[in-house]
């Protein structure tokens, strides 16, 4: 069984809920190392799969010693004791994530889809430079990527990215960003718009992540809400700080620090185009509630 003051912390969220923020905050919090979306080494063991999610029996004997090495070495390479990973796919990998660290801990970062996607739609529209290998910053990813992949897993990553260049040159597909959902590959042949695709990928991330965190014990996760922060930093900031063991008093410092340095105010992200969302789909809805939102609020 996994130390539990080495056992890595899981922050969590959909596309563009800040998860990458606060993952930032709480690495800086203990002196740790923030790895930012290893979606490599996720998939371990489950990379030939069409639909991104994983369940304990995924973390096999051979799985759990491939990860345990590979988190070894980059712990050793960053002469960090402890890692902090954020990735939107950890979501949907939570019950094979603690079979492999039964002592790991979750911060589930949520967002309302409104101002979520106001950030991560302008970055999204062009992900040609992600299979881009005349780019030296494509080289040095799949360099680093390649670090992170089985031996007997190699296959799947040589015959998707193949399959990326060979659909984008034929049929004009824009490469798939993101968790996918069941039903993806229809809506990337049907070309579907950019917010139905995140509204979608918004949706299965929370729902999964939620199914498999309340089956779990309560002390090893915590939930906060993106748009709580810049309005109560202190209260979200002493919930992150009571599950990842670290003080409250040191998150909020660094917090502050880093929101005078970025501007991140959740509330200024906030977007009324996107309010439809949430207004026309009954699923939306019924997620934000279990999410802890209040639906008659108008603010962000």
């Amino acid at each position: 069984m996994a130390d539990i003051e080495n056992s890595p912390i899981f922050v969590i969220g959909a596309n563009g809920s800040g998860k990458t923020t606060i993952a930032r905050i709480i690495a800086r919090a203990g002196g740790w190392y923030h790895w930012e979306e290893p979606n490599v080494l996720l998939r371990t063991g489950h990379a030939y799969r069409h639909i991104d999610f994983a369940k304990a029996v995924d973390a096999k004997p051979w799985v759990k010693r491939f990860w345990q090495h590979t988190v070894a070495a980059k712990m050793k390479e960053s002469s960090h004791s402890r890692v902090v990973i954020d990735s939107p796919f950890s979501a949907l990998y939570v019950p094979y994530l603690l079979s492999i660290y039964p002592d790991a801990r979750f911060v589930l970062v949520v967002r309302k889809p409104n101002s979520a996607f106001h950030i991560r739609l302008p970055t999204t529209q062009n992900t040609d430079w992600v299979y881009d290998v005349s780019r030296k910053e494509t080289r040095h990813r799949i360099i680093a990527q390649i670090q992170q992949i089985s031996l007997r897993e190699y296959p799947a990553y040589f015959l998707k990215f193949f399959s990326i260049r060979t659909q984008k040159r034929i049929f004009g597909y824009k490469p798939w960003f993101g968790p996918r959902y069941p039903g993806w590959e229809i809506d990337q042949r049907s070309q579907r718009s950019e917010v139905d695709i995140r509204l979608k990928q918004w949706k299965y991330v929370y729902n999964m992540a939620l199914e498999s965190l309340e089956s779990t014990k309560q002390t090893s996760w915590c939930m906060i809400r993106a748009e709580e922060l810049p309005v109560s930093p202190g209260q979200v900031l002493e919930v992150v700080g009571h599950r990842c063991d670290l003080r409250a008093e040191k998150l909020l410092s660094i917090y502050q620090a880093v929101a005078a340095k970025q501007a991140w105010s959740v509330c200024k992200e906030y977007s009324e185009d996107l309010d439809h969302l949430a207004r026309d789909d009954r699923s939306v809805q019924e997620l934000l509630v279990r999410l802890g939102y209040s639906l008659s609020s108008d603010s962000c």
